[in-house]
């Protein structure tokens, strides 16, 4: 396997599963798995192959993006940006938001709490969740 298995990213393991690694230890990737609900601990070798002592089918295939899983599709066209607040709300915006101090995104113009859209679980600190629609 070439995909070089790097700290602070996301991956997509052979049985479906998102794995974001947080540190190497030698020849060891440590990590964790998300199961839908609850980031798990898993270790991998820098290869990708899942230390277990039996197949676990939960080998690193690919590097992974969660912003793919935006459903820009479902959300009106005059949506330029959307991003979640430190609580966890996500907002979708005509233009680009910016950050408050007190833990939320200033909007400039129309915006909209997205209660009923399903968005993705990113792993990363709420400021780094605002994204812009794909051109």
């Amino acid at each position: 396997m070439t995909l070089k298995i790097e700290p602070g990213k996301q991956y997509r393991l052979s049985d479906g599963s998102l794995y974001q690694c947080y540190k190497h230890y030698g020849d060891y990737a440590h990590g964790a798995i998300f199961n839908g609900t609850k980031w798990l601990p898993i270790t991998h070798n820098r290869n990708g192959r899942c230390l277990s002592f039996v197949d676990c089918g939960m080998d690193i295939i690919a590097e992974y993006d969660w912003r793919s899983e935006i459903p820009w599709d479902v959300l009106r066209d005059d949506i330029e940006w959307v991003a979640m607040d430190v609580s966890g709300a996500w907002f979708a915006y005509c233009a680009e938001p910016e950050i408050l101090g007190c833990g939320a995104w200033r909007p400039h113009g129309i915006y909209y709490a997205m209660t009923t859209i399903k968005m993705p679980s990113p792993p990363c600190d709420w400021t780094e969740t605002k994204t812009r629609r794909p051109r």
